[in-house]
């Protein structure tokens, strides 16, 4: 059998340890080769014992060499090389941790490099571990603790291809004061689309390997607040008896949980993006009732409750089934025994100034932000979460801390779970070493990435707890420490991603006028707002395909509820004798509802005898309502139909439509016609009967006097 040639490096590992032996000497400065190598090869650091080392012990260093590129790579070797200065800033940290291919590599050479032979594109191997004998550490009881610098420098035939940086922990007993952290981790789904998780998919979320089941499993009962989607519980309560097994079970396992808690807003709702488009208030719920079925909801049983005196010997039911069990409302379904419930949390690096205020408006008093997302003088320094910008709390978490917590939680493999627990053990040991005294209390947050498998957040917080000189504390303990002035860096989400949620938030405020036209408005706007909210959810930031295309469904499918109590379109319509003018309303919703009817006419020919009356709908069907008319005259009128809400202010439904009425009016518009026309001449003659009679009266009177 054929070793390949990391293979063949690690047989060699005891004569490269040998070798470290030589005294250290400094390290060149890289120099990347050209061509395609150059950029395409990473190496990666796993320091044993997270590298954690003191007097007397060993440095051992695990490394993986990946060769993404399309060179064939000959000639390598890998050195190690550590800088013994202690890291004393967290942005000093920062910029190691993310330096380029090209930059220094400060230190001394820990031995003769490690041959390792050739690499293929594409491949990745593991490298022999390089043990360094603790007399060549160069580190003594009096060397400070903290973090140092620690690098491998891969290359081929004498020039650099990849430089892998890590760190270590020297600890000779002389630690700070225990470093106070807070960590926040979300828990969350896939995303949704009608604002309830389907019962199939909480089966799979909840089962042995699902998603819930590896985040709670990972995080119950560890010193982490868990920021909770309160759509998990409201779906499983939804279905009541006949929610899937494992879910029951998943949800009392929550309530159960030691953590603290608080709510996401439902379905984890973007609500910088909701603040970004103006809303003035946060989208809510209204009802469930459209996805509960009543034979699944548990029949509550009298409770017998002991008589407080003897006089009362007969135990009273506190409950009564005689009107079976009553729907649950929203507010059940989502009651939760919360820690506390005036957290805001948006995703990181969306918030702009603006949006502090109108968090506060929604009901969330503390947000929090990414460091990315403030300005504080941190002189370099890392400072505690507790912030104020103006009169707004906020805790501000730091993206370090929180990028290697991300890290470690969702670590495919053992080397890279290590090597991120190196790093973070490091920069924890940085905030101990600014203020030894009394370090800061940063926050490090997980992010809304649905967790792999294996799910390693609680081995992080575990492993952290381990190190002896961090002190994992909960969302209160840093609201209640010093607070650091800020300033917000805007950082506005895409202007088509705010456009589009402004639509829906204003189709949103149209359908609940048009909702009032039932008699429970909340029939209709059950579903939709949980649908709004299931698209508003932070989840689908990252499907910038599927997002789009739910959103114009979601539109799509307002103009047609909008549309559905409605006048129905009629060609012209011929009037004769005693006419009754007939309009057709359409109601395609499935509740029956009341509309109020306006006809109006636009001549005199055609008197609408009762131009608004109320009128009931059946559910999903066509009504015909026989408008009572008077006609006076023939000829082509032109008649307005339209329909509103009874409430107050009313809601117009609907178009206005338009149908032309050819008069043909009978007898009794004619009759009418001679009546008035008798009335007149009979009135002209005696007009005129006056008249003559006046005159001869005179002719006589003169007649008389002469």
């Amino acid at each position: 059998m054929q070793l390949s040639p990391f293979a063949v490096a690690a047989v060699l590992a005891a004569t490269v340890t040998a070798g470290l032996a030589a005294a250290p000497t400094p390290t060149p400065t890289p120099s990347p080769t050209a061509g395609s190598a150059a950029g395409s090869v990473s190496v990666s650091i796993a320091p044993a014992g997270l590298g954690q080392i003191g007097p007397n012990e060993d440095l051992a260093v695990d490394f993986t060499v990946s060769n993404d590129g399309d060179d064939y790579l000959t000639g390598l070797s890998a050195t190690l090389v550590l800088d013994r200065t202690p890291v004393t800033r967290s942005d000093d940290l920062s910029s190691w941790l993310a330096a380029s291919l090209g930059d220094a590599v400060p230190g001394a050479q820990l031995g003769a490099p490690v041959v390792l032979g050739d690499l293929s594109a594409g491949a990745s191997e593991d490298g022999p571990r390089i043990t360094v004998p603790a007399a060549e550490v160069g580190m003594s009881d009096a060397s400070p603790f903290g973090a140092r610098r620690l690098s491998i420098v891969l290359s081929a035939h004498g020039s650099t291809v990849a430089v892998g940086r890590s760190t270590i922990v020297w600890d000779a007993g002389q630690r700070p004061s225990s470093v106070p952290l807070v960590a926040a981790a979300p828990i969350t789904v896939p995303v949704q689309r009608t604002g309830l998780i389907p019962s199939q998919d909480l089966a799979n979320y909840t089962s042995p390997t699902g998603v819930l089941t590896r985040e709670l499993a990972a995080l119950a009962d560890r010193p982490v607040a868990l920021g909770i989607d309160p759509m998990i519980i409201a779906s499983i309560r939804v279905l009541g008896t006949s929610a899937p097994a494992s879910a029951l079970e998943w949800l009392d396992r929550l309530r159960e949980v030691s953590n603290e808690t608080f709510p996401l807003a439902y379905s984890d709702a973007d609500m910088a993006a909701v603040a970004q488009a103006g809303a003035q208030q946060f989208p809510g719920l209204t009802s469930f009732a459209y996805a509960i079925d009543p034979s699944t909801i548990p029949t509550p049983t009298s409770t017998p409750t002991e008589s407080p005196t003897p006089a009362q010997p007969t135990p009273a039911p506190t409950a009564s089934t005689a009107a079976g069990p009553a729907i649950p409302s929203v507010q059940d379904l989502l009651a939760w025994d919360w820690t506390r419930t005036d957290l805001a949390w948006p995703a990181d690096d969306t918030v702009t100034g603006s949006e502090l205020g109108a968090f506060a408006g929604y009901g969330w008093k503390t947000t929090i932000l990414s460091d990315g997302n403030v300005q504080r003088d941190t002189n370099g320094m890392t400072l505690g979460a507790a912030s104020s910008v103006g009169d707004s709390s906020v805790l501000v978490s730091s993206s370090l801390l929180s990028r290697l917590f991300r890290e470690g939680a969702n670590a495919r493999s053992t080397g890279a779970f290590d090597g991120a627990m190196a790093q973070l053990a490091a920069a924890l040991a940085v905030v101990g070493a600014e203020r030894p005294a009394a370090p800061r209390m940063p926050l490090m947050t997980l992010d809304r990435v649905l967790p792999a498998a294996p799910f390693r957040a609680g081995d992080v917080l575990s492993t952290l707890a381990g190190l002896g000189w961090v002190q994992l504390q909960d969302v209160g303990s840093a609201l209640a420490s010093a607070s650091t002035p800020a300033t917000v860096v805007d950082k506005p989400e895409p202007t088509d991603r705010i456009a589009q949620v402004a639509r829906m938030l204003t189709t949103t405020g149209a359908e609940d006028q048009f909702a009032t036209v039932a008699p429970d408005p909340s029939t209709i706007t059950g579903s939709r707002h949980a649908r709004l909210l299931s698209l508003l959810s932070q989840s689908w930031v990252t499907d910038s395909a599927g997002w789009p295309t739910e959103v114009t469904a979601y539109l799509k499918e307002s103009t047609t509820l909008l549309a559905s109590v409605r006048v129905e379109p009629s060609s012209q319509i011929n009037l004769g004798s005693r006419p009754e003018l007939p309009v057709d309303i359409r109601n395609d919703l499935r509740v029956p509802v009341t509309v109020s009817l306006t006809v109006r006419s636009n001549r005199g020919h055609l008197i609408v005898t009762t131009p608004t009356m109320a009128v009931d709908l059946p559910a999903q069907s066509v009504t015909r309502k026989l408008v009572p008319v008077q006609t006076v005259g023939n000829g082509d009128v032109m008649v307005t139909e339209s329909i509103t809400t009874t409430g107050s202010p009313p809601v117009q439904l609907g178009g206005i439509e338009s149908v032309t009425v050819n008069v043909a009016a009978g007898w009794e518009a004619v009759g009418t016609g001679v009546l008035i026309g008798l009335v007149v001449l009979l009135f002209a003659a005696g007009v005129v009967r006056s008249v003559f009679r006046g005159r001869r009266l005179r002719e006589q009177e003169r007649a008389a006097d002469e």
